[in-house]
């Protein structure tokens, strides 16, 4: 049976500056459903498109890069580390069923996404690890919910979360989505159990957010911290259609 780290209070992390190496891995998307369409806007521009649970898959040994922030293990006979992730930048996209090197392996705290310049301050990164500690992503309905809180939490900050107001907002996603994601933001605060999280980033390519426990996102009872760091997580990808209008 897989177990989770969670831990309470305000998870230590080390500041962004600490980020090295590289981070090689076949990309995948949507896989078990998880994945369902959305309709979003961030400040003027409007994206339509899937949001769902991607699915990185680290390559073996030295071709996955040299980053040891996330862990390399010898039990997959093809892969090492095998990550759930969710995406944090709307303006780019990440292609899937092919490989690709993230040069910025930090974790959250203190990390910025390299389009779009957003930092993730201490109330952000509370936020996304309780986010991550105690929801669960069971379907493409929790998943796509799962992913418009992320970026809830990513562009509004971690402080006031309402999907009908800030730059980012809901722009006619099914209400269902809307109705969970919503449930989760409103949760937020009421929580205790976190998650650490870690950054991957690149400019050119979408901007990911893993665990470093690597268990997707799942409402578990908190376990004592006495384990060693495991291996994937939990993510998501828009593939998008974006028009520009007047706010």
């Amino acid at each position: 049976m897989k177990r989770i780290i969670l831990m309470t209070g305000l998870v230590a992390v080390a500041a962004a500056s600490q980020a090295t190496g590289t981070f090689v891995a076949y990309w995948q998307y949507g896989l078990n459903g998880h994945s369902s369409a959305v309709k979003v806007k961030l400040n003027a521009n409007s994206y339509n498109g899937s949001a769902g649970e991607f699915t990185a898959r680290r390559l073996k040994d030295a071709a996955g890069g040299t980053s040891t922030v996330l862990p390399m293990s010898t039990t997959n006979p093809n892969y090492d580390f095998i990550a759930k992730t969710f995406c944090v930048e709307l303006t780019e996209t990440i292609n899937v069923n092919t490989n690709h090197t993230h040069n910025v392996v930090a974790p959250l705290l203190g990390a910025t996404t390299q389009n779009g310049g957003i930092t993730f301050d201490a109330a952000r990164v509370t936020a996304m690890q309780r986010l991550w500690a105690n929801a669960s992503i069971t379907d493409s309905i929790t998943a796509a919910a799962f992913q418009v809180a992320m970026w809830e939490i990513t562009f509004d900050g971690g402080s006031s979360l309402n999907l009908g107001s800030g730059i980012f907002t809901n722009n006619g996603t099914n209400a269902a989505i809307i109705s969970q994601a919503n449930t989760w933001l409103g949760q937020i605060n009421t929580w205790t159990a976190q998650r650490s999280l870690v950054l991957l980033s690149r400019a050119g390519i979408q901007d990911q957010i893993t665990a470093l426990d690597g268990i997707p996102p799942t409402n578990v009872v908190p376990e004592p911290f006495t384990m060693g760091l495991g291996i994937a997580a939990a993510g998501a990808f828009i593939r998008r259609r974006m028009k520009s209008r007047a706010a």
